[in-house]
Protein backbone atom coordinates (compact mmCIF):
# COMPACT_ATOMS: atom_id res chain seq x y z
CA UNK A 1 0.00 0.00 0.00
CA UNK A 2 1.54 3.37 -0.58
CA UNK A 3 2.68 5.62 1.89
CA UNK A 4 -0.31 8.46 2.60
CA UNK A 5 0.17 12.02 -0.18
CA UNK A 6 1.45 13.91 2.83
CA UNK A 7 4.58 11.94 2.64
CA UNK A 8 7.17 13.02 0.63
CA UNK A 9 10.57 11.32 0.23
CA UNK A 10 13.65 13.00 -0.83
CA UNK A 11 16.31 10.99 -2.94
CA UNK A 12 19.87 12.76 -1.77
CA UNK A 13 22.40 11.82 -4.83
CA UNK A 14 25.36 13.88 -4.52
CA UNK A 15 27.02 12.83 -8.32
CA UNK A 16 26.01 12.38 -11.66
CA UNK A 17 23.55 9.80 -12.34
CA UNK A 18 21.74 11.28 -15.21
CA UNK A 19 21.67 10.34 -17.57
CA UNK A 20 22.49 6.59 -16.73
CA UNK A 21 25.35 5.11 -18.31
CA UNK A 22 27.43 3.02 -15.55
CA UNK A 23 26.50 0.27 -13.03
CA UNK A 24 26.29 2.90 -10.29
CA UNK A 25 24.47 5.03 -12.32
CA UNK A 26 22.12 2.94 -13.75
CA UNK A 27 21.08 1.48 -10.11
CA UNK A 28 20.08 4.78 -8.68
CA UNK A 29 18.20 5.51 -11.85
CA UNK A 30 16.11 2.39 -11.60
CA UNK A 31 15.70 2.17 -7.81
CA UNK A 32 14.59 6.02 -8.38
CA UNK A 33 12.32 5.18 -10.98
CA UNK A 34 10.53 2.51 -10.01
CA UNK A 35 9.93 4.12 -6.42
CA UNK A 36 8.86 6.88 -7.87
CA UNK A 37 5.85 5.07 -9.42
CA UNK A 38 4.82 4.73 -6.42
CA UNK A 39 5.58 7.22 -4.06
CA UNK A 40 6.50 11.09 -4.42
CA UNK A 41 10.09 11.32 -5.01
CA UNK A 42 12.26 14.81 -4.83
CA UNK A 43 15.50 13.91 -6.07
CA UNK A 44 18.12 16.33 -4.71
CA UNK A 45 21.44 15.93 -6.77
CA UNK A 46 24.56 17.47 -8.23
CA UNK A 47 24.33 20.10 -11.24
CA UNK A 48 25.41 18.04 -14.02
CA UNK A 49 22.65 15.78 -13.70
CA UNK A 50 20.25 15.65 -17.10
CA UNK A 51 17.35 14.68 -16.81
CA UNK A 52 15.30 13.32 -20.01
CA UNK A 53 11.61 14.74 -18.29
CA UNK A 54 10.09 11.40 -18.66
CA UNK A 55 11.23 10.11 -14.90
CA UNK A 56 8.75 9.05 -12.88
CA UNK A 57 10.05 11.50 -9.80
CA UNK A 58 10.98 15.48 -9.77
CA UNK A 59 14.67 15.81 -10.47
CA UNK A 60 16.37 19.20 -8.68
CA UNK A 61 19.85 18.99 -10.00
CA UNK A 62 21.00 21.89 -7.38
CA UNK A 63 24.04 20.40 -5.64
CA UNK A 64 27.09 21.33 -6.04
CA UNK A 65 29.86 19.50 -8.37
CA UNK A 66 32.58 17.57 -6.38
CA UNK A 67 32.81 15.54 -2.57
CA UNK A 68 33.90 19.29 -0.91
CA UNK A 69 30.34 19.26 -0.56
CA UNK A 70 30.09 17.23 1.94
CA UNK A 71 32.02 19.24 4.71
CA UNK A 72 30.59 22.70 3.52
CA UNK A 73 28.27 23.99 6.06
CA UNK A 74 26.52 25.96 3.30
CA UNK A 75 25.30 22.49 1.47
CA UNK A 76 24.17 21.66 5.09
CA UNK A 77 22.14 24.80 4.87
CA UNK A 78 20.70 24.36 1.78
CA UNK A 79 19.75 20.52 1.89
CA UNK A 80 18.20 21.75 5.37
CA UNK A 81 16.14 24.40 3.84
CA UNK A 82 15.09 22.47 0.87
CA UNK A 83 13.71 20.02 3.28
CA UNK A 84 12.51 22.06 5.25
CA UNK A 85 10.38 23.98 1.95
CA UNK A 86 9.55 20.94 0.71
CA UNK A 87 8.10 19.30 3.50
CA UNK A 88 10.25 16.30 3.39
CA UNK A 89 9.27 13.44 5.82
CA UNK A 90 11.93 10.78 4.92
CA UNK A 91 15.45 11.09 3.52
CA UNK A 92 17.01 8.17 1.09
CA UNK A 93 20.62 8.49 1.17
CA UNK A 94 22.77 7.36 -1.51
CA UNK A 95 26.18 6.38 -0.29
CA UNK A 96 27.21 7.26 3.43
CA UNK A 97 29.28 10.70 2.37
CA UNK A 98 26.30 13.29 3.44
CA UNK A 99 26.18 11.53 6.44
CA UNK A 100 26.47 14.77 8.77
CA UNK A 101 23.25 16.94 6.07
CA UNK A 102 21.25 13.36 7.03
CA UNK A 103 22.15 13.71 10.44
CA UNK A 104 20.85 17.53 10.86
CA UNK A 105 17.68 16.41 8.78
CA UNK A 106 17.05 13.89 11.49
CA UNK A 107 17.86 16.06 14.60
CA UNK A 108 16.20 18.91 13.43
CA UNK A 109 13.43 18.64 11.07
CA UNK A 110 12.79 15.07 12.17
CA UNK A 111 13.07 13.48 8.89
CA UNK A 112 13.45 9.60 8.52
CA UNK A 113 16.89 8.37 7.58
CA UNK A 114 17.00 5.57 4.89
CA UNK A 115 20.56 4.82 4.23
CA UNK A 116 21.09 3.18 0.72
CA UNK A 117 24.34 1.82 0.94
CA UNK A 118 25.62 -0.02 -2.57
CA UNK A 119 28.06 -2.21 -0.65
CA UNK A 120 29.90 -1.55 2.37
CA UNK A 121 32.01 1.43 1.47
CA UNK A 122 34.61 1.80 3.95
CA UNK A 123 35.83 -1.74 3.06
CA UNK A 124 36.24 -1.14 -0.74
CA UNK A 125 39.03 1.84 0.14
CA UNK A 126 40.44 0.24 2.92
CA UNK A 127 41.09 -2.50 0.17
CA UNK A 128 42.93 0.28 -2.49
CA UNK A 129 44.68 1.38 0.29
CA UNK A 130 43.21 4.96 0.46
CA UNK A 131 44.32 6.27 3.82
CA UNK A 132 40.89 8.10 4.34
CA UNK A 133 39.17 5.15 4.96
CA UNK A 134 39.22 5.39 8.54
CA UNK A 135 37.11 8.47 8.60
CA UNK A 136 34.41 6.40 5.81
CA UNK A 137 34.05 3.90 8.01
CA UNK A 138 33.15 6.13 11.10
CA UNK A 139 31.09 7.68 8.75
CA UNK A 140 29.65 4.70 7.70
CA UNK A 141 28.65 3.38 10.79
CA UNK A 142 27.37 6.91 12.35
CA UNK A 143 24.70 6.81 9.96
CA UNK A 144 23.56 2.95 9.72
CA UNK A 145 23.08 3.70 13.34
CA UNK A 146 20.99 6.47 13.41
CA UNK A 147 19.04 5.65 9.88
CA UNK A 148 15.62 4.64 10.34
CA UNK A 149 16.09 1.90 7.00
CA UNK A 150 19.94 0.45 6.28
CA UNK A 151 19.06 -0.91 2.23
CA UNK A 152 21.80 -3.60 1.05
CA UNK A 153 21.86 -5.32 -2.32
CA UNK A 154 23.01 -8.71 -0.44
CA UNK A 155 22.75 -10.58 2.50
CA UNK A 156 26.67 -11.01 3.07
CA UNK A 157 26.84 -7.13 3.58
CA UNK A 158 24.09 -7.16 6.45
CA UNK A 159 25.52 -9.77 8.10
CA UNK A 160 28.89 -7.61 7.89
CA UNK A 161 26.99 -4.48 8.86
CA UNK A 162 25.20 -5.94 11.66
CA UNK A 163 28.58 -6.83 13.29
CA UNK A 164 31.01 -3.87 12.23
CA UNK A 165 28.59 -1.24 12.88
CA UNK A 166 27.04 -2.47 15.42
CA UNK A 167 23.35 -2.18 14.42
CA UNK A 168 20.30 -4.33 14.30
CA UNK A 169 19.19 -6.47 11.53
CA UNK A 170 15.78 -5.30 12.08
CA UNK A 171 16.86 -1.96 11.08
CA UNK A 172 18.28 -3.48 7.49
CA UNK A 173 16.54 -4.30 4.13
CA UNK A 174 18.06 -5.99 1.34
CA UNK A 175 16.80 -5.08 -2.28
CA UNK A 176 19.01 -6.15 -4.56
CA UNK A 177 20.13 -4.48 -8.22
CA UNK A 178 16.97 -4.19 -10.41
CA UNK A 179 18.15 -5.71 -14.16
CA UNK A 180 15.68 -6.42 -16.97
CA UNK A 181 16.51 -9.28 -19.86
CA UNK A 182 17.70 -7.94 -23.16
CA UNK A 183 16.35 -8.99 -26.61
CA UNK A 184 18.83 -10.58 -28.57
CA UNK A 185 17.21 -11.77 -31.77
CA UNK A 186 20.09 -9.00 -33.32
CA UNK A 187 22.58 -10.85 -31.99
CA UNK A 188 24.72 -11.92 -35.48
CA UNK A 189 23.96 -8.49 -37.40
CA UNK A 190 25.46 -6.85 -34.02
CA UNK A 191 28.81 -9.95 -34.21
CA UNK A 192 28.85 -8.56 -37.89
CA UNK A 193 29.04 -5.00 -37.57
CA UNK A 194 31.53 -4.86 -34.47
CA UNK A 195 33.70 -7.41 -36.23
CA UNK A 196 33.69 -4.99 -39.30
CA UNK A 197 34.11 -1.68 -37.43
CA UNK A 198 37.15 -3.19 -35.56
CA UNK A 199 38.55 -5.34 -38.63
CA UNK A 200 38.20 -8.62 -36.58
CA UNK A 201 38.87 -11.85 -38.30
CA UNK A 202 35.87 -13.56 -38.99
CA UNK A 203 35.95 -17.15 -37.09
CA UNK A 204 37.56 -15.05 -33.83
CA UNK A 205 35.29 -14.94 -30.68
CA UNK A 206 35.25 -11.85 -29.61
CA UNK A 207 35.45 -11.67 -25.41
CA UNK A 208 34.14 -8.72 -23.90
CA UNK A 209 35.27 -6.78 -20.87
CA UNK A 210 33.61 -3.43 -19.65
CA UNK A 211 33.37 -0.72 -17.02
CA UNK A 212 35.08 2.13 -15.85
CA UNK A 213 38.41 2.00 -16.97
CA UNK A 214 39.70 5.04 -14.48
CA UNK A 215 38.69 3.27 -11.73
CA UNK A 216 41.95 1.06 -10.03
CA UNK A 217 39.98 -2.70 -9.56
CA UNK A 218 39.41 -2.28 -13.26
CA UNK A 219 42.49 -1.11 -14.33
CA UNK A 220 44.27 -3.89 -13.13
CA UNK A 221 41.82 -6.13 -14.59
CA UNK A 222 42.30 -5.24 -17.83
CA UNK A 223 46.49 -5.24 -16.83
CA UNK A 224 45.50 -8.71 -16.29
CA UNK A 225 44.13 -9.26 -19.41
CA UNK A 226 46.77 -8.40 -21.66
CA UNK A 227 49.56 -9.88 -19.22
CA UNK A 228 47.88 -13.11 -17.99
CA UNK A 229 44.50 -14.03 -19.61
CA UNK A 230 46.10 -13.63 -23.07
CA UNK A 231 49.17 -16.28 -22.96
CA UNK A 232 46.58 -18.74 -21.32
CA UNK A 233 44.02 -18.50 -24.15
CA UNK A 234 46.59 -18.99 -26.43
CA UNK A 235 47.36 -22.06 -24.89
CA UNK A 236 44.23 -23.93 -25.96
CA UNK A 237 43.16 -21.90 -28.83
CA UNK A 238 44.08 -18.18 -30.83
CA UNK A 239 40.86 -17.50 -32.65
CA UNK A 240 39.56 -14.99 -30.29
CA UNK A 241 40.18 -10.73 -29.90
CA UNK A 242 39.00 -9.33 -26.61
CA UNK A 243 37.42 -6.24 -26.71
CA UNK A 244 37.48 -3.84 -23.68
CA UNK A 245 35.30 -0.71 -23.68
CA UNK A 246 34.45 2.20 -20.87
CA UNK A 247 35.49 5.41 -20.18
CA UNK A 248 38.96 6.35 -19.70
CA UNK A 249 38.93 10.21 -19.03
CA UNK A 250 41.70 10.79 -16.09
CA UNK A 251 45.32 11.17 -17.60
CA UNK A 252 46.65 8.52 -15.09
CA UNK A 253 45.21 5.82 -16.86
CA UNK A 254 45.69 6.60 -20.26
CA UNK A 255 48.44 3.73 -20.07
CA UNK A 256 45.70 1.28 -20.69
CA UNK A 257 45.26 2.08 -24.39
CA UNK A 258 49.07 1.30 -24.72
CA UNK A 259 48.38 -2.68 -24.14
CA UNK A 260 46.53 -3.15 -27.13
CA UNK A 261 48.14 -6.00 -29.63
CA UNK A 262 46.38 -7.79 -32.16
CA UNK A 263 44.49 -9.88 -29.70
CA UNK A 264 43.10 -7.12 -27.64
CA UNK A 265 41.19 -4.00 -28.56
CA UNK A 266 40.59 -0.99 -25.90
CA UNK A 267 37.72 1.26 -27.28
CA UNK A 268 37.40 3.82 -24.00
CA UNK A 269 33.89 4.87 -23.94
CA UNK A 270 31.55 3.78 -26.71
CA UNK A 271 28.18 5.21 -27.32
CA UNK A 272 26.81 1.51 -28.65
CA UNK A 273 27.60 -0.64 -26.15
CA UNK A 274 24.37 -2.34 -26.13
CA UNK A 275 26.37 -3.62 -29.80
CA UNK A 276 29.16 -4.81 -28.05
CA UNK A 277 27.05 -6.57 -25.60
CA UNK A 278 25.24 -8.62 -28.64
CA UNK A 279 28.32 -9.24 -30.13
CA UNK A 280 30.36 -10.78 -27.75
CA UNK A 281 30.38 -14.76 -27.06
CA UNK A 282 31.71 -14.74 -23.40
CA UNK A 283 31.85 -12.06 -20.86
CA UNK A 284 34.96 -11.83 -19.05
CA UNK A 285 35.19 -10.14 -15.84
CA UNK A 286 38.98 -10.37 -14.72
CA UNK A 287 38.15 -8.26 -11.71
CA UNK A 288 40.12 -9.50 -8.52
CA UNK A 289 40.13 -6.65 -6.32
CA UNK A 290 37.34 -3.92 -4.56
CA UNK A 291 34.38 -4.38 -2.84
CA UNK A 292 30.59 -4.23 -3.68
CA UNK A 293 28.41 -6.26 -6.18
CA UNK A 294 30.03 -6.58 -9.64
CA UNK A 295 27.24 -4.74 -11.41
CA UNK A 296 28.82 -5.68 -14.43
CA UNK A 297 28.55 -9.61 -14.23
CA UNK A 298 24.76 -8.61 -13.55
CA UNK A 299 24.68 -6.91 -16.74
CA UNK A 300 26.37 -9.21 -18.96
CA UNK A 301 23.74 -11.77 -17.73
CA UNK A 302 20.63 -9.74 -18.64
CA UNK A 303 22.47 -9.95 -22.46
CA UNK A 304 22.06 -13.88 -21.74
CA UNK A 305 26.08 -14.01 -22.04
CA UNK A 306 27.86 -16.58 -20.22
CA UNK A 307 30.53 -14.97 -17.84
CA UNK A 308 33.68 -16.13 -16.82
CA UNK A 309 35.19 -14.73 -13.64
CA UNK A 310 36.90 -15.75 -10.11
CA UNK A 311 35.55 -17.57 -6.98
CA UNK A 312 36.31 -13.82 -4.86
CA UNK A 313 34.00 -11.98 -6.70
CA UNK A 314 30.26 -13.41 -6.34
CA UNK A 315 29.28 -11.42 -3.66
CA UNK A 316 25.23 -9.98 -4.13
CA UNK A 317 25.40 -13.06 -7.69
CA UNK A 318 22.58 -15.55 -6.96
CA UNK A 319 24.42 -18.44 -8.26
CA UNK A 320 21.79 -20.99 -7.68
CA UNK A 321 19.91 -18.53 -10.37
CA UNK A 322 22.30 -18.92 -12.99
CA UNK A 323 24.10 -22.38 -12.74
CA UNK A 324 24.63 -22.76 -16.14
CA UNK A 325 25.64 -19.52 -17.00
CA UNK A 326 28.57 -18.42 -14.60
CA UNK A 327 32.37 -20.19 -15.70
CA UNK A 328 33.86 -20.00 -12.24
CA UNK A 329 38.12 -19.98 -11.90
CA UNK A 330 39.71 -19.95 -8.61
CA UNK A 331 41.34 -16.76 -7.59
CA UNK A 332 44.26 -15.87 -9.54
CA UNK A 333 44.52 -19.23 -11.40
CA UNK A 334 44.81 -17.87 -14.81
CA UNK A 335 44.94 -21.71 -16.79
CA UNK A 336 41.87 -21.83 -14.45
CA UNK A 337 40.44 -18.74 -15.74
CA UNK A 338 41.19 -19.60 -19.47
CA UNK A 339 39.88 -23.16 -19.75
CA UNK A 340 36.63 -21.99 -18.48
CA UNK A 341 35.97 -19.01 -20.56
CA UNK A 342 36.79 -21.81 -23.53
CA UNK A 343 34.06 -23.92 -21.77
CA UNK A 344 31.90 -20.67 -21.77
CA UNK A 345 31.99 -20.89 -25.77
CA UNK A 346 30.79 -24.22 -26.03
CA UNK A 347 27.02 -24.09 -24.24
CA UNK A 348 24.71 -21.39 -24.56
CA UNK A 349 21.37 -21.28 -22.70
CA UNK A 350 19.04 -18.07 -21.96
CA UNK A 351 19.23 -16.88 -18.17
CA UNK A 352 16.58 -17.76 -16.30
CA UNK A 353 13.49 -16.28 -15.50
CA UNK A 354 13.99 -16.77 -12.10
CA UNK A 355 17.14 -14.37 -12.29
CA UNK A 356 15.09 -11.22 -13.26
CA UNK A 357 12.15 -12.17 -11.20
CA UNK A 358 14.24 -11.83 -8.24
CA UNK A 359 17.02 -8.89 -9.29
CA UNK A 360 13.15 -6.83 -9.91
CA UNK A 361 12.44 -3.51 -7.71
CA UNK A 362 9.23 -4.39 -8.04
CA UNK A 363 10.19 -7.83 -6.08
CA UNK A 364 11.35 -5.76 -3.46
CA UNK A 365 9.93 -2.31 -2.74
CA UNK A 366 6.66 -3.08 -1.02
CA UNK A 367 8.87 -4.29 1.87
CA UNK A 368 10.61 -0.99 2.11
CA UNK A 369 7.31 1.24 1.50
CA UNK A 370 5.84 -1.20 4.34
CA UNK A 371 8.94 -0.23 6.62
CA UNK A 372 8.41 3.36 6.06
Amino acid sequence: MPLPKQHKILSLVWYKFLPAQFGGQQTIAAFNEALGKQLEILCLCSKNNQASSKESYSIYPQLPIGKLQFVNPFVWLFIYKFCKKERITHAIVEHPYHAISAYILHRFLNIQIVHSSHNIEYQRFRILKKPYWKILYAAEKWISQFAKINIFVTQQDVAIATKVFNISSNKCLVIPHTINAKNIAHKSNAATHIKHLHQIPSNHSIFLFNGTLDYLPNAKAVEAIAHYLITALNKIDTNFTIVVTGRIELEAFQYLYKLQNKQLIVTGFVNEIEQYFLAANVYVNTVQMGGGVQTKTIEALSYHLNVACFSNMLNGIETDLVQNKLFIANENNWTEFAQQVWLATEKFTFTNNSFFEHYNYNTHLQKLITLL
